[in-house]
């Protein structure tokens, strides 16, 4: 919880990406337990929000699939619908990888 508290300022945003941060975060939307995937998706939502290096750092880790994954993990789907809609702001390409992950039906 703390880290998604510290995403919120856009200083930390930028320090937590440059402590690469990114690649560790997206292996827990990968392997970690219920609660822990919740807690990095809002985590990711603030990060990206408004950060358009994020944004790409985090794409580029592959934080598409497992978010798309937990979007349809009963229970879980808010927290990953707010981290996708941040990363497809205004970006055709993230928008279409997103789609193409199964995200819409």
């Amino acid at each position: 919880g703390a880290l998604r508290n510290l995403a919120v300022n856009n200083d930390n945003k930028v320090a937590i990406a440059r402590a690469n941060a990114v690649k560790p975060l997206v292996r827990l939307l990968r392997t970690g337990d219920g609660q822990r995937k919740d807690t990095v998706a809002m985590a990711l939502a603030n990060l990206t929000n408004d950060n358009d290096e994020n944004k790409a750092a985090f794409a580029r880790a592959g934080a598409v699939d497992p978010l798309v994954q937990l979007l349809y993990t009963e229970g879980r789907g808010r927290q990953a619908a707010s981290a996708l809609g941040t990363l497809a702001i205004n970006n055709k390409d993230r928008t279409l990888a997103i789609v193409r992950a199964g995200a819409v039906d």
